[in-house]
């Protein structure tokens, strides 16, 4: 396959720019644009994990139950500036989904050409999983971009006769930020070191101090976590063990596992894509030997870490987002390959011919995917099995339902807010109740299973609390002991479309008395006193 030829111009930077680099900041502008304005019409109440960070935010810390604290940080610093409203908490995403194609791009420019930088942007832009992380403010957003970010930093590190300090600063404050975002950011530093020891030409390079400063001051921040969790029994890390506990599953099990993940897959870049990406993994390690020095570090930065997934998949459930920053490496890879840049083994090139098709089928599932909130009540799907907005909806509408009940209460002022259930109910109540209240969440396993567990219990004797109960929830004896009465107050139900709704049973509890600590909540505010 011939390369086009591309003009080029040099800018006051240095930096080649030419048409397809123009393309890329014009696509950049207007998709920054569009999802804003998209982010602000979209008739979507936030999803449970939203709201559950912005819980968080509201109380800043040096680490929380589940995650490290970026994602509360960000949405902290949103909702000060510019106050609590679904598009303030999702504004982080929407900035940093797409200023984090910068680097991409610039990691693509810098392996190959501008072309194929464009066309990963836009393989990325053209895809289910990129329209998602550019819309709900989770943990995915900032570690992509710093994912992405850090990987540009340290390629351009390890280039021979490169500005080693200031790509080194730079890879440190990505990954530092990274690692902050979400634990699996340890994995770079990880892979970039297998990289180093694959590459002949490249183990010298295990002996610069910039990569041994870049690994180390990038775990440095990590340092207030730890403290953080030294202060709490070490939760996150138990939390995080959980995930990759062992269970004896039957063979028929871990094989639906598989394949549920594989189907996750497909459906976050596309069916077409992540065939075309699958196909590339297996023609780079078949000729493996004969690869260069770029497409080896793409491979060992991609193909193989998803391949471990896939693996894990096997033995346990596998959220389809977790493998999402070892795909910055293996789309641009796949990209390279379809545009002739360097070849894989024979029997891949009758499938290059698919990359525009794969273009079309991602971008059109895009397009469906934001047009499904939408859609979902004209085409009378909403709340059925078919409706994939169902867990972003009726959570405003059950705000406005509690708050009629508290308006009516003989002690509004002196009376708190207790939920029984999962956390979703009290992060998106707290959320959507007008005054957006403290709400506490009564842990009826009487285990720490949530950020909810953590914070202070409540210790307002003498008060009353509104209990709100799912209806397919008994109320806990426990919980109703804590209280001198315990009264049925109103069922409230929450229509959702063909026949779904949510039901909760509302309790008025007067006089409490205060609340028992779990033991394992106990156990650990003796193990603070000791401290």
């Amino acid at each position: 396959m011939t390369q086009p030829t591309v003009e080029f111009s040099e800018n006051l930077t240095g930096a080649t720019t030419g048409t397809w680099t123009k393309r890329f900041v014009l696509m950049l502008g207007g998709v920054l644009v569009f999802r804003f304005v998209y982010a602000a019409v979209v008739p979507l109440d936030l999803i449970s994990d939203e709201s559950y960070y912005w819980e968080w935010s509201r109380r800043p810390a040096l680490g929380y139950y589940s995650k490290p604290p970026m994602v509360a940080w960000l949405i902290a610093a949103s909702t000060n500036l510019f106050g609590s409203s679904e598009l303030t908490v999702r504004l982080p995403a929407v900035l940093l989904s797409t200023l984090g194609l910068v680097p991409v791009f610039l990691l693509a420019r810098r392996m190959y050409d501008e072309q194929v930088a464009f066309w990963t942007a836009v393989a990325f832009l053209a895809s289910p999983g990129g329209v998602v992380s550019g819309l709900l403010m989770t943990i995915d957003a900032p570690l992509l971009c710093f994912w992405g970010t850090a990987t540009y930093a340290v390629w351009r590190m390890l280039e021979p006769d490169s500005n080693w300090g200031r790509w080194c600063l730079l890879a440190t404050l990505a990954t530092g930020l990274g690692l902050l975002s979400k634990q699996t950011m340890l994995a770079l530093p990880a892979l970039v070191g297998l990289f180093l020891l694959v590459q002949r030409d490249d183990r010298r390079q295990l002996g610069r101090p910039a990569v041994w400063l870049w690994g180390l001051a990038s775990l440095a921040f990590l340092l207030p976590v730890l403290w953080w969790n030294s202060q709490n029994g070490w939760i996150t890390f138990e939390h995080t063990r959980h995930h990759f506990g062992s269970e004896t599953v039957t063979l028929g099990k871990r094989l639906g596992r598989a394949g549920e993940y594989l189907g996750g897959q497909f459906g976050v870049l596309s069916p077409v894509t992540c065939w075309l990406v699958a196909v590339a993994f297996a023609g780079a390690f078949a000729v493996f030997p004969r690869l260069q020095r770029r497409e080896r570090f793409l491979l060992l930065l991609s193909g193989l870490p998803l391949y471990g997934v896939f693996a894990l998949s096997f033995t346990q459930r596998v959220q389809p987002n977790w493998p999402a920053p070892f795909y910055v490496a293996g789309v641009l890879l796949t990209v390279a390959w379809v545009h002739g840049r360097f070849e894989l083994a024979t029997w891949t090139t009758r499938f290059r011919a698919g990359f525009r098709r794969g273009l079309v089928v991602g971008a059109a599932c895009a397009v469906v995917t934001m047009a499904i909130p939408f859609v979902v009540r004209p085409a009378k799907i909403a709340g059925g099995p078919l409706d994939p907005t169902r867990r972003l909806s009726g959570w405003e509408e059950l705000g406005r339902r509690v708050e009629d009940v508290r308006a009516g209460l003989p002690a509004r002022d002196r009376t708190f807010l207790v939920t029984v259930g999962d956390r979703a109910t009290a992060s998106e109540l707290a959320f959507y109740l007008p005054d957006r209240p403290r709400v506490h969440r009564w842990n009826t396993g009487n285990r720490i299973e949530s950020q909810y567990e953590l914070w202070p219990r409540p210790d307002e004797v003498g008060w009353d609390s509104l209990i709100v109960v799912p209806a397919e929830v008994a109320l806990p004896e426990e919980l109703s002991r804590a209280y001198e009465r315990v009264a049925p107050v109103r069922t409230v139900t929450v229509p959702l479309g063909n026949d779904s709704e949510r039901t909760y049973e509302l309790f008025l509890g007067e006089g409490f008395r205060g609340w028992p600590k779990p033991a394992p909540l106990a156990a650990l505010e003796a193990e603070r006193r000791r401290g």
